[in-house]
């Protein structure tokens, strides 16, 4: 009995929360003179949205492509899909600065090695970004100086694939110190260093999102497909704004 009464008070609970969310959509397109079946998220379309391309829905071959890099990702990471060449590599590690971006510490003269602070981990299980750049252009971003940094080759073997953050929470083994602790990580300055490589990696793909949308907007070619094409972008912005804070 207890059971069915809780059950009932939680499809209540949701439903008055998808009615409010609805109203709020609702008031807020309205002065666009929109309706809000408008953003309800569709297969198929002018542009693959980013809900859309979670979803397996694509709109054209080139996403498809991109999709399956993504489902692929998934399934087995692949390290090697997005380093650069060993000569590069080392030429990054000669052009940046000897200050460990974690631990503050002068590092010339000491074992390290080139950390990718933001890790190729991270960026390849990112749908956005395999919608918005492709294998090439994430292994740009995720390569570029701002997601780069000199550290403690110790420090850096550690980390490995880990979220920068989580890593320094993590205990050692057969031990009560965390990671952080046990290499001495200034945690104000590893803060802004990771802070500075999230802006980037968010900012890039982003940003390239919706320069993919524009650039398919303006091929659509057909007056109707166009006016559809920019209803979606709009609609994509809005959604995922309302719903984003829903969430929160």
């Amino acid at each position: 009995m207890n059971e069915t009464l809780t059950a009932l008070r939680e499809q209540r609970r949701e439903k008055f929360f998808d009615d409010c969310q609805n109203q709020v959509i609702s008031q807020i397109i309205g002065p666009f003179g929109l309706s809000p079946a408008m953003f309800e998220d569709k297969e198929g379309g002018n542009v693959t949205t980013a809900f859309n391309f979670k979803q397996g829905c694509v709109a054209t071959e080139a996403d498809q492509k991109k999709y399956d890099s993504y489902k692929d990702d998934e399934k087995q990471y692949d390290r090697g899909k997005y380093t650069v060449s060993a000569s590069r590599w080392e030429e990054k590690k000669a052009s940046t600065s000897n200050i460990d971006g974690y631990t503050g510490k002068d590092t010339s003269g000491s074992l390290t090695d080139l950390d990718h602070i933001i890790s190729i981990k991270e960026v390849s299980g990112n749908p956005d970004a395999h919608l918005a750049m492709g294998q090439e252009g994430m292994r740009e971003m995720v390569n570029s100086d701002p997601n780069l940094t000199k550290t403690d080759a110790g420090l850096n073997r550690s980390k490995n694939s880990y979220n920068l953050k989580e890593w320094e929470r993590k205990k050692r083994t057969g031990s009560d110190q965390t990671n952080a602790e046990f290499y001495d990580v200034d945690t104000e300055l590893s803060q802004k260093t990771y802070q500075r490589a999230t802006d980037f990696i968010d900012n890039t793909v982003q940003d390239s999102l919706h320069e993919k949308y524009k650039k398919e907007l303006m091929e659509t070619g057909k007056e109707q497909a166009i006016q559809m094409g920019m209803r979606q972008a709009l609609g994509v912005l809005l959604t995922e704004l309302v719903n984003g804070l829903f969430n929160e």
